[in-house]
Order: structure tokens, then sequence, then C-alpha cells
């Protein structure tokens, strides 16, 4: 069976470099998501099309061995994603998930008959770097290196200090919100393909979710089991709910709704 998901969100790891006021998920942990976790997942996924795929932390930078080698996958299998992109505080440059980058974006922009947006060769492939008043300053000498080497990338910063502070973790002030786990809707598209509009949230443990807000004991206590062990099918039996509407061809036609609380 083949899959199509709204977001796939890769925890790196759950080690950071800083120790932000506002962050949400607490104190680190010396836990790095492995390769071996990431291709049971994408063996299990037998991915149709996805629209997001993020990597993030932790501070994912600290772990560049794993991003390069999902990028290096989804470039042998051709996953081709809306966005793939890396959230990072912006500290630290690494050489190995710029060449990553770098390899996934050309080969992508390089096939004959692929659009080019404006000033960017590509505009599917993001590195975000995060700027707020929490956060350290943005290392400048570290932008210019992703600038110099990801000549395909996009750069931009986000400040989600403004619009996505969670009050949990370190962070004193935000918004609360209820930890439940969310109700995907899905619908069968052919005999091989099964359209979820919902989320994957892959943590640094193993652990598989599809609610990646808060502290991370809060992640690991709605965990839908480790991946190891996980069933795409056992979890749509157990969560989800079935909808015709979204029975459209994988990857062409997506309906979007909200998440459903359970």
């Amino acid at each position: 069976m083949k899959y199509s998901i709204k977001n796939l969100y890769l925890e790196v790891t759950r080690k950071c470099n800083l120790k932000c006021a506002h962050c949400m998920r607490g104190p680190q942990q010396d836990v790095m998501l492995t390769t071996e976790y990431v291709d049971t997942l994408f063996d299990k996924l037998n991915l149709q099309f996805v629209e997001n795929i993020t990597f993030g932390g932790g501070e994912p930078t600290l772990n560049p061995d794993v991003i390069a080698h999902t990028l290096d996958r989804m470039t042998r299998e051709r996953i081709e994603p809306y966005i793939v992109g890396m959230i990072t505080n912006g500290q630290i440059f690494s050489e190995e998930i710029a060449d990553a980058f770098n390899r996934y974006a050309k080969e992508r922009v390089e096939r004959p008959g692929v659009f080019r947006f404006g000033e960017y060769v590509c505009d599917f492939a993001h590195i975000a770097f995060s700027v707020d008043k929490y956060h350290a300053p943005l290392n400048e000498e570290v932008r210019a290196k992703y600038r110099e080497y990801c000549k395909w990338i996009r750069q931009e910063e986000t400040d989600s200090a403004n619009t996505h502070l969670i009050k949990g973790g370190y962070s004193k002030e935000g918004k609360e919100i209820p930890y439940v786990l969310n109700r995907p809707v899905y619908g069968r598209f052919g005999d091989d393909c099964i359209n979820i509009e919902g989320d994957i949230y892959l943590a640094a443990n193993g652990l598989v979710t599809n609610f990646a807000t808060g502290e991370y004991a809060q992640v690991d206590a709605l965990n839908l089991g480790h991946i190891s062990t996980f069933s795409f099918e056992d979890y749509l039996r157990e969560y989800g709910r079935t909808s015709e509407t979204i029975a459209e061809p994988c990857g062409i036609s997506l309906i979007m709704r909200g998440p459903h609380e359970r």
C-alpha cells in the first residue's frame, strides 16, 4: 500500500546548542534520530506524495548525517514535496547538510520542463533561520556560508515567537494547547493508495505521533507506537475517519481540512 500525507516532521535530534526562554520543548535530551528509523518510516509509508517535509528538533544541524541520508533517499526515490525545509537557530554551519540540499534541489530542477521561480533556482527547498527576541542573535557568518554554499536553496527568516508561542517547557507565556491526538481524515484512491489528511511526526527516539507541539514528555505520552512496530493500517483503523471526498489522485488533488480532535 502507498500513502499520501500532508506533513511529515522529522525530529532530527533532541539536543540543542541553545537554551531559549521561549522553548516549548523544555530541557534538551541526548537523543538522536537514526537513519534506521528514517528508513523504516519511509519503507512503511511507501510515499506516493507528501506536501511538506520538515527537519527540526532540537537543533537539526547537530545531526547532519540523518538529514543528508534522508535527502539522498528522497533524490533516489523521487520523493518531491511542495516544500522540504530545515528550521535552524542559525548558529552552526553544516557543509554536509548544505551539500545534501544542493544535490536534492539540483537533481530536481535540472530535469526537462521544470519551472524556475524568480530569483531562486527552486522554490521547494528552504532553510529557515529562527529570529526573534528569545534566540541568540543570528550568526551572520553562518548565514553567509549557507548563502554561499546553497545556491539552489531559498533562505528565509522565521519569527516563531510572534505567532506560535506555546506555553510549556521553558516558556512561561503563550497560548495553552490541549494535549490530544488528532483524528486524520483519509480516503482511498484506487487499489493501492490511501490519501491521509493529516501529519506524521517521527520523534528522535523512534516514537510516532501526529501531535508535534509541546514538551518532549507530552509528545512521548501521545505516541502511537515505536516505528519498528508501527502500522499505518492499524493507526487509521483506530484513529482515522474515512471520507470519499478526498479520494483523489494522490499528489494531484488534495482537499485540506484542519486537524480533528479525538
